[in-house]
């Protein structure tokens, strides 16, 4: 287990499970150098090197599964944001590509996981960031920013196969893009049951569609509630509309930027579940050539809007002195390269797995705008947490 490095990941609609196994390239990246996990090395690198391989990436039929974790200081890089000095030592990003695959089956366990809380951020805590960035919305310096925090828990098991089992079994609780990542060199795990979509291709004979399909607006939803009456709520709450609004806009503007045809938004408001939540979402879609690469479609829309806020520009530079941590692998994205498929989600409902220390780091948090006040805003990060450890128990 110390060595072995896989992802599985759900098909045909959660029903069925694909573990990807025996990769050929697994490399960690840095600002200036890159782990080299198949054979234990670490080489000296420039992170622009493995934006210019991006820009390689083609959305055809690929002969290996490549899987990319992009964490969120990746596009603080991208986008200039921070200085060089401040990512030295964080990972940036994950490359994985895959020589097998084979179907994967969870055994049906009675009790889940336990999750014991160690750290996490107390109301008086939120409320004082959430001040400071009001302050920004007053100024006129964003109209929406996401505010988010991290939750840690101690794990009372270290086996890799047990993790993904507690939270893979559970098929009804899955978000549509879950999936887990495993590293045995690192003894790291990177587990999400993220609902959200940063992309989705489709090649057609002449160009290729693409979608994203941004999340913005939450409220409770639990068993014997009336769905009808929540979505009803939801739907009509000035303050989550407005948050979708802005958001869907600017990822139709990003997606814009991609290439010259412009983008479309095919739907402005639709429902979607997940455990204890129900959220609204929109559908934007753009049409590109053949000739389009990862790299330019990364460069264009990453991070995704929903867990920036905007103008994304000014409002990330907000965001990073607001909190004081990274996010890591949580609010970046995971793109998943099969056959003639790409999907790439955004990592929300997600932890970070540390099996040395045998704990795991949630990251969770919602938009704020002049409309919001902290206790609400409190309160749904606190159900965003509640949603992990549903997904965890029976």
């Amino acid at each position: 287990m110390k060595t072995e490095i896989f992802s599985i990941f759900p098909i045909e609609k959660k029903n069925k499970f694909k573990k990807f196994f025996s990769p050929i390239v697994c490399n960690i990246y840095y600002l200036n150098f890159y782990k080299n996990l198949i054979n234990n090395s670490i080489i000296p690198f420039k992170l622009e090197e493995f934006i210019d391989d991006l820009d390689k990436v083609k959305f055809e039929t690929t002969k290996n599964v490549k899987i990319f974790h992009l964490f969120y200081e990746f596009g603080l890089f991208l986008n200039g944001i921070i200085p060089r000095e401040k990512l030295q030592c964080c990972p940036l990003a994950i490359e994985i590509q895959y020589t097998e695959e084979s179907n994967y089956s969870f055994k049906e366990i009675k009790t889940g996981s336990k999750l014991n809380v160690v750290e996490l951020p107390s109301f008086e805590e939120y409320k004082k960031t959430f001040d400071r960035g009001y302050k920004e919305l007053l100024a006129g310096n964003c109209y929406q920013f996401n505010l988010t925090f991290p939750f840690v828990f101690s794990l009372d098991e270290t086996d890799c196969y047990e993790l993904a089992n507690n939270f893979f079994s559970n098929k009804k609780k899955l978000g549509n893009f879950s999936h887990y990542t495993f590293l045995g060199p690192e003894q790291k795990g990177f587990l999400s049951n993220s609902p959200e979509c940063l992309f989705q291709t489709k090649i057609l004979e002449n160009s290729i569609d693409l979608v994203t399909m941004p999340i913005k607006g939450s409220i409770s939803y639990k068993k014997g509630y009336s769905y009808q009456k929540t979505w009803e709520k939801l739907k009509n709450d000035e303050k989550n509309s407005a948050e979708l609004d802005m958001i869907t806009d600017l990822m139709r503007n990003d997606l814009s930027k991609i290439e010259n045809p412009t983008a479309k938004v095919l739907i402005r408001k639709i429902p979607l579940i997940v455990p204890g939540i129900l959220h609204q979402l929109s559908l934007i879609k753009i049409s590109l050539s053949k000739n389009i690469t990862l790299g330019k479609v990364i460069r264009s829309i990453f991070p995704g809007g929903s867990i920036t806020g905007c103008p994304k520009e000014s409002v990330m530079k907000i965001i990073e002195k607001l909190e004081k941590f990274k996010r890591g692998f949580y609010c970046g994205s995971t793109i998943l390269l099969k056959g003639n498929s790409c999907d790439a989600s955004i990592n929300i409902r997600s932890a970070e797995i540390n099996l040395k220390k045998k704990s795991l780091t949630y990251g969770a948090g919602g938009g704020v705008t002049l409309q919001s006040n902290s206790k609400d805003e409190y309160g749904e990060m606190l159900s965003k947490v509640d949603s992990l450890c549903q997904t965890m128990r029976r």
